[in-house]
């Protein structure tokens, strides 16, 4: 899936922030949603985009699920109609922000109800949203390319985020940061490359040698990001999948993600990006 977003502007210097969320599993009765809130709360008043990368649904209470457990049930979504009552309630959640909201993306979670149930529960959140606050939110897949087009005067520069939702266990030791040296094998071209999953958090920074267009050898630093999530399964809890396989705390919420442009004459747009926690 390709998104793209077009921002035009004449001024010499702008900032254009995003706020990066995945793994916000807002159904789970354990996920922090007063954090999450919080989070939603600040992108809207600083403007940003925001994008989420996978999980925002947890649908793990369902009768057919062998994980599901009853105690972890909210008292909302408690009905015959579970699934559709897990629709209602994320929409519920996410329609003050839609309008700020440039895509949400599948996690392994919405893919499992998919392939096990038939049904798409992010594309029946996405219409929903989309048609009743008029927003115009991307349906993104388990990867996605999130381009941003940007365009100051006669200069244009297309910065491009690479998102992929992430796979495989915890990894307690290297926090996953094996899995962006494997990305880097076939990606090209990506200003970011952002995963969630692995409910852990942190930047790396690849940096390049390249050619820019006035034929000069540059350095480019490539953000290797990774997201975690707000769902709490460590503190408060005594049993459960993620106390028995004996992992440990994890941080909670996303990043922000700020990039700096500037217009010159000579040199065209020159641009510069950092993440920092939410």
């Amino acid at each position: 899936m390709i998104a793209i977003k077009k921002i035009k502007t004449n001024k010499r210097n702008e900032s254009f922030l995003f706020s990066l969320i995945s793994d916000a599993h807002i159904d789970n009765k354990h996920s922090d949603i007063a954090l999450l809130k919080k989070h939603l709360d600040e992108a809207v008043k600083k403007n940003a985009i925001i994008l989420i990368n996978g999980d925002t649904l947890d649908v793990m209470q369902g009768k057919k699920d062998q994980k599901k457990t009853k105690s972890d049930l909210r008292e909302e979504l408690k009905g015959s109609n579970y699934l559709d009552r897990v629709v209602d309630y994320a929409f519920e959640f996410l329609k003050p922000y839609a309008k700020h909201i440039g895509i949400i993306a599948k996690g392994n979670h919405e893919t499992s109800i998919n392939n096990h149930l038939e049904t798409d529960l992010l594309k029946r959140l996405v219409d929903k949203l989309n048609k009743e606050t008029g927003s115009n939110i991307v349906l993104g897949g388990y990867k996605n390319w999130y381009l941003v087009h940007l365009q100051m005067g006669n200069f244009a520069y297309k910065y491009k985020i690479f998102m992929h939702h992430g796979y495989g266990g915890a990894a307690p030791v290297t926090k996953g940061k094996i899995q962006h040296s494997r990305i880097a094998e076939y990606i090209e071209g990506a200003d970011v490359v952002w995963m969630g999953h692995t409910h852990t958090d942190y930047e790396h920074v690849r940096t390049i040698e390249a050619v820019n267009n006035a034929n000069k050898m540059v350095s480019k630093n490539i953000l290797e990001l990774r997201t975690s999530t707000y769902k709490e399964e460590y503190f408060g809890v005594d049993t459960g999948w993620h106390i028995e396989r004996g992992a440990g705390p994890k941080s909670l919420g996303g990043r922000w993600l700020e990039l700096n442009v500037k217009r010159d004459d000579k040199h065209g747009i020159i641009l510069d990006h950092k993440s920092y926690r939410m």
